[in-house]
């Protein structure tokens, strides 16, 4: 009993001790840290704002300009919730045969057609084996005829319009016995111009 009765006070002056030298340790690291403090110039706590400051600024810059890919983010993945939601229509058979359809024409009707083409031309059978012109030629064929035809209709505008400004100046005659392309190559003669219209 009596060892063990003064075992008691010893952890306790144990415990009062270590109190003691904590509140102590933590005093002067206080003390430390306020002798730290208290050296330091204005113009560090300034630079620490400012830096504080910029940082916050440029989480603000960074989250301003990358919005847009969070709300296209939100905005995919909304459409993709709805499309999965809509449930998708089965194809129906509608039985119609794909691709072009056979011709109903009988094989006579056929070869009919095919020698009411059009005009033949000699020099076709000899380039190309064939009577006809081949189908890939039909087109520049085509638009060669038209063109030929419309500079037919345009040289007899401009042969009706010499033909009056001719009559104005009373030298039709001449123009009567042949044709404005004729007259066109004599005005390239080297003696001298054949213009039925005098110089001046």
């Amino acid at each position: 009993e009596c060892s063990i009765a003064p075992s008691k006070p010893n952890r306790g002056s144990q415990s009062s001790r270590q109190q003691a030298e904590s509140a102590t340790g933590v005093s002067d690291n206080e003390s430390s840290s306020d002798s730290s403090l208290s050296p330091q110039s204005p113009g560090r706590s300034l630079e620490a704002s400012k830096q504080q400051k910029s940082k916050l600024n440029l989480k603000a810059i960074f989250a301003y300009h990358f919005r847009g890919r969070k709300f296209k983010a939100a905005a995919h993945r909304k459409f993709n919730q709805q499309a999965r939601k809509k449930k998708r229509k089965k194809y129906e058979r509608t039985h119609m045969p794909t691709g072009r359809p056979p011709l109903t024409a009988s094989p006579q009707e056929q070869k009919r057609r095919l020698l009411d083409r059009g005009f033949q031309f000699p020099f076709v059978e000899k380039h190309y084996g064939e009577k006809h012109i081949p189908l890939k030629m039909v087109l520049g064929y085509e638009q060669a005829a038209a063109k030929g035809y419309f500079k037919y209709i345009e040289v007899l505008k401009y042969e009706e319009h010499l033909k009056k400004a001719l009559q104005a100046l009373e030298a039709s005659d001449d123009l009567e016995k042949e044709c404005v392309v004729l007259r066109k190559h004599k005005y390239l003669d080297d003696e001298g111009p054949i213009s039925p219209i005098r110089e001046t």
